[in-house]
């Protein structure tokens, strides 16, 4: 079941403590300045004062800031409270409710969730989210998705993460024709694989060593 919040369709939740009593006493003690907004979007930084979950907490806090933000007119109004519930949900590992959200704010035509950056958009970070959950094969749609945004700065990233997905399914043509596409696509700029080393586990960075030899 979901509730109305502006014109975003907002998962119900029950939590299992007083979450209002709860959050008011973290915020007493901790004595933040910034308040609900500061645990919407950081989660809670002093974990020693809280006495039930924090990461219960960060989806009320996260609840509460876009019950009190919503402005249910523009799309770009709405989309931080929005995206900090998102975050907080995937961090309590509700992926498919998150994800739920960034997807409407997708539909909505939201480019960014950040206003400094303009390379998260939501379907990237919904593969991120899903990618982190061992769901790879789900997150597909969302990297192809992701590449559609010319403006998207990470999309060697997302580019790398299609062909490791692809292997990993056994899809190993595709995963090989993927890799070609991204060194015809940079060939100015060959990408080095040391670059990827530190970030990949060895496993992965075999993977893309071995596709780069069928490659030449």
């Amino acid at each position: 079941m979901k509730n109305k919040i502006g014109d975003f369709e907002i998962p119900e939740i029950s939590f299992p403590f007083d979450a209002e009593e709860e959050l008011k006493h973290y915020l007493s003690v901790s004595g933040s300045d910034r308040g609900v907004e500061s645990v919407a979007i950081m989660g809670v930084q002093d974990p020693e004062l809280v006495r039930v979950d924090s990461k219960w907490l960060r989806v009320y806090a996260a609840l509460s800031y876009l019950k009190a933000n919503i402005a249910g007119a523009e799309a770009n109004q709405d989309e931080l409270p929005v995206t900090y519930l998102a975050f907080a949900l995937n961090d309590l590992g509700k992926v498919d409710e998150a994800v739920d959200l960034l997807s409407q704010l997708e539909k909505r035509g939201v480019k960014s969730l950040w206003t400094d950056m303009d390379d998260e958009n939501p379907p990237y970070i919904s593969a991120c989210m899903l990618l982190d959950a061992g769901r790879g094969k789900e997150a597909l749609p969302y990297f192809e998705r992701a590449l559609t945004d010319r403006k998207n700065k990470k999309q060697d990233h997302i580019w790398i993460n299609l062909v490791l997905i692809h292997h990993e399914l056994g899809n190993f043509e595709e995963a090989l024709k993927i890799y070609k596409d991204i060194l015809s696509a940079i060939e100015a700029r060959k990408p080095d694989l040391t670059y990827w080393e530190d970030s990949l586990s060895s496993k992965k960075f075999k993977i893309l060593s071995h596709l780069q030899e069928k490659a030449k």
